[in-house]
């Protein structure tokens, strides 16, 4: 009773049909892509830059895979007009991505889609409780409606176990060919009355997504104004690009020593050359947490 209710919860939430949930967010990938492509003439089309889950599952799927450059429209475009004479085709995207914390065109890919005839995966991961109206993602934010959403409550909503939304009929679809979900273990109780819980919050205060983006933006612009290689953004996902993986063990190692756990990020991860910290900024940091974390970062800038 409690996993549908949590079902039902987030399908409401999300104005959407129906909701399936899964033991992870990892697994609702899978089963939401071996559900909407599984024949030789089908296509997935990925960003460069999604998550394994993904590649995992369009690995499962079986189908041919194509890549598109990292938030590039216009490569999506020649992706999907090079595959016109598919059966079917899937763009799978994330809102916002694990590693840079940017955001995707998702307005330009929804409308490329529509055009060619494509159906819309969006991975809200990183996303559910940080965008949009009550934290509700970054396509109710930008008011994108994709053919699935996958989510995770392992995040935001601080508990675990992932989930797909959409019609009735698309869901149905992963709780019937979805093998992640119909071979797996179900989520426990308590995690998905811990979720529920979560949602509660949200509902009884809309603005925490909001205090959540004014904290990462004070951290990001501490460390872009202490000249750290820190690319622009709103996510709490805060990327201090290092490069040198050495260099971005020895500073994870002494921002530890100054009591802040950082750690480094190194291939296969992210491209090599590309090592850093990921910052991820929440709520349950406190102001003193916020200065204490810049005073630490500003010692240990190296000389310009």
């Amino acid at each position: 009773a409690c996993h549908h209710r949590l079902e039902l919860r987030l399908a409401g939430w999300l104005g959407s049909e129906a909701c399936l949930v899964t033991t992870t967010g990892f697994q609702a990938n899978l089963a939401a892509l071996v559900s909407l492509v599984s024949q030789p003439e089908d296509v997935l089309i990925l960003d460069r830059a999604c998550h394994a889950s993904t590649y995992d599952g369009a690995k499962l799927s079986g189908v041919p895979l194509v890549r598109f450059r990292h938030n590039d429209s216009e490569d999506l475009e020649r992706q999907l007009a090079r595959t016109a004479g598919a059966r079917r085709r899937v763009v799978c995207v994330e809102s916002v991505y694990s590693m840079d914390g940017d955001e995707a065109p998702l307005r330009a890919i929804d409308d490329l889609c529509t055009r060619h005839g494509a159906l819309l995966m969006v991975d809200e991961a990183h996303a559910i409780g940080v965008f949009g109206p009550g934290g509700r993602g970054l396509c109710a934010e930008l008011g994108v409606v994709p053919d699935l959403r996958v989510g995770t409550c392992s995040k935001a909503l601080g508990a675990q176990g992932g989930f797909l939304v959409g019609d009735a009929t698309v869901v149905d679809l992963a709780v019937n060919r979805g093998r992640s979900f119909i071979f797996s273990t179900a989520p426990v109780p308590a995690a998905m009355g811990a979720a529920t819980a979560a949602l509660d919050v949200l509902r009884d205060e809309p603005g925490l997504s909001e205090e959540l983006l004014v904290v990462a933006k004070e951290i990001r612009d501490g460390l872009i104004a202490q000249g750290w290689n820190v690319p622009p953004g709103r996510s709490p996902i805060i990327p201090v690009i290092v490069g040198d993986e050495q260099a971005a063990l020895d500073l994870a190692a002494q921002l530890l020593e100054r009591g802040h756990f950082a750690p480094a990020i190194r291939p296969p991860t992210v491209p090599a050359g590309e090592c850093r910290l990921r910052l991820t900024a929440t709520l349950a940091h406190r102001p003193s947490d916020r200065r204490h974390l810049l005073k630490a970062m500003a010692a240990l800038r190296p000389p310009a």
